[in-house]
């Protein structure tokens, strides 16, 4: 196709003023043909998107998953539950599987609520106390629906519980009672407590600045309040002024059918801690982090090595077993100091993994 000036295309060709008037002719004449194509473009495009939108409703109503039968949409959120297990974190963003199928459709609430074992892993966070109350109280009060909505959900199936608290307010405001909220507390653990016989698996993150602190109550369960307590995993910070608390004073450790055990921080030497050795298969010391929110916390307090040589007497049914083993900063105070070595000798028919690390490997260790 010839064009007007199309000789100069692509050239430093300058054209004369009268030639200029009759490029700017051209150009609009072009301008309208583009424009108009474009139109045509856009007009095409929503024809497309139209049909292409109908075609994904269609091609939802034939997707493979909604033909999916009952029982094996059941299997799939159960094992989504136990992929996700132990993997949530305590942020408002991490949103537990089950209440996401929930959210799906009519027919996955149906079943995600009639199914009680979904609802067994109860994650529950309360705030380090506020100074502004009421917003405090309403995230309490949160947290309260929460539990109250799992519980009622689970039924009558073995929970796993998973509670993380600090007790940072007398740090912070000391005795004032305009600032704390007994009462909202009190009423939670009423309510968690009273589901203790169904408790199978608890992980508490808890630190402690008082023994009357409210959410120390689930570690004074007793052994015929947690009948079905199989696993346990305490990272429990004890302020160091407070000497009430001893080993003897989280009588949960106690429960006979617990067989996992791990102790993220250390409270008191952990041959005195009331725990059921001999049932113990899995049993877990320090590697604790550093802090819990509202405190400057101190390293774990770690066994020294005749500790470790007593636990490993104490329990002759362990077949793991890992320990940090060295000695805690003495600027905290009641440090754990390495002793010179016992004598004896353990033997564990059964042990198939042994983990020794820290500031300190026993002397018995070769």
């Amino acid at each position: 196709m010839d064009l007007p000036f199309q000789q100069h295309f692509n050239t430093n060709y300058v054209p004369e003023d009268y030639e200029v008037q009759d490029i700017k002719t051209l150009i609009r004449h072009r301008q309208v043909i583009v424009d108009r194509i474009d139109e045509e473009i856009r007009a095409l495009t929503e024809r497309r998107n139209a049909h292409a939108d109908i075609i994904h409703k269609y091609s939802e109503l034939v997707s493979p998953i909604r033909r999916l039968p009952a029982g094996i949409l059941s299997t799939l959120f159960l094992a989504s539950k136990a992929r996700q297990e132990g993997s949530l974190t305590f942020a408002p963003s991490d949103m537990p599987a089950v209440v996401v199928f929930s959210h799906v459709c009519r027919q996955w609430r149906a079943i995600v609520l009639g199914m009680p074992l979904l609802w067994t892993s109860i994650h529950v966070l309360i705030p380090a106390t506020d100074p502004l109350v009421t917003a405090w109280q309403a995230r309490v009060e949160l947290q309260l629906d929460k539990l109250n909505c799992w519980l009622s959900r689970s039924a009558a199936c073995p929970l796993t519980v998973y509670l993380k608290a600090s007790d940072t307010h007398n740090l912070v405001y000391g005795d004032n009672p305009e600032l704390s909220n007994d009462q909202a507390s009190a009423r939670f653990m009423d309510i968690l407590c009273s589901s203790s016989p169904r408790w199978k698996e608890v992980h508490f993150t808890i630190a402690i600045n008082s023994p009357s602190f409210t959410f120390i109550r689930p570690l004074l369960c007793t052994s015929d309040e947690v009948p079905q307590l199989e696993k346990v995993h305490l990272d429990v910070l004890v302020a160091f002024e407070e000497p009430e608390i001893t080993g003897n004073t989280f009588s949960i450790l106690g429960a006979p059918s617990i067989t996992s055990l791990k102790l993220t921080r250390l409270w008191d030497s952990p041959p005195s801690l009331p725990a059921q050795w001999s049932s113990l298969t899995t049993l877990s010391i320090g590697s604790g982090s550093n802090s819990i929110a509202g405190y400057g916390s101190p390293p774990s307090v770690r066994c020294n090595g005749n500790q470790v040589l007593k636990i490993l007497q104490l329990c002759p049914n362990l077949v793991r077993f890992s320990v940090d083993a060295g000695i805690r900063a003495d600027n905290w105070g009641f440090g754990v100091h390495e002793e010179s070595p016992g004598e004896g000798k353990v033997s564990h028919l059964v042990l198939e993994s042994l983990s020794i690390q820290g500031h300190s490997i026993p002397a018995w260790v070769t």
